[in-house]
């Protein structure tokens, strides 16, 4: 008999730790967060995280637990925010305000092709003009 064992594959694993690190700052710097960061104190944060979601715990258990331990510092990440839904709105956003001004640059051309031209300026009346215009007349005839 054979027996099928289902389980999460491993790359769903090293993603939820990915999540987890990517939201913390490593305390030794507060610059980088723990998945980029490469110290002594980093790595073994990385190892405790990726040992507790190993072993079962709630993502949000671990991430609480270091805070508590650090302080809310160490948050790259305000809690119970998802950056990832903020790109996407901002993407979103982008891309329907490009929309709108391409539509209204189109809409402004196309517009402006049926407005009929005006004819050419009148120029104020110059008498001098008038002169010549009189005079050309006559030496054409």
């Amino acid at each position: 008999m054979v027996t099928l064992v289902v389980s999460r594959p491993a790359y769903a694993d090293e993603s939820l730790e990915r999540v987890v690190e990517g939201r913390l700052l490593a305390p030794c710097c507060w610059l980088q967060t723990l998945d980029v960061h490469d110290s002594p104190l980093a790595s073994s944060l990385r190892d405790e995280v990726r040992s507790r979601l190993q072993r079962g715990e709630a993502p949000a258990a671990v991430e609480n637990d270091l805070v508590a331990r650090y302080g809310a510092a160490i948050r790259a990440v305000p809690a119970g925010t998802d950056p990832r839904r903020a790109l996407g709105v901002g993407t979103v956003a982008a891309f329907l305000a490009c929309g709108a001004l391409l539509l209204a640059y189109v809409l402004r051309r196309v517009k402006g092709a049926r407005v009929p031209r005006k004819g050419p300026r009148s120029f104020p009346v110059d008498p001098y003009d008038a002169r010549l215009d009189l005079e050309l007349e006559e030496h054409h005839r």
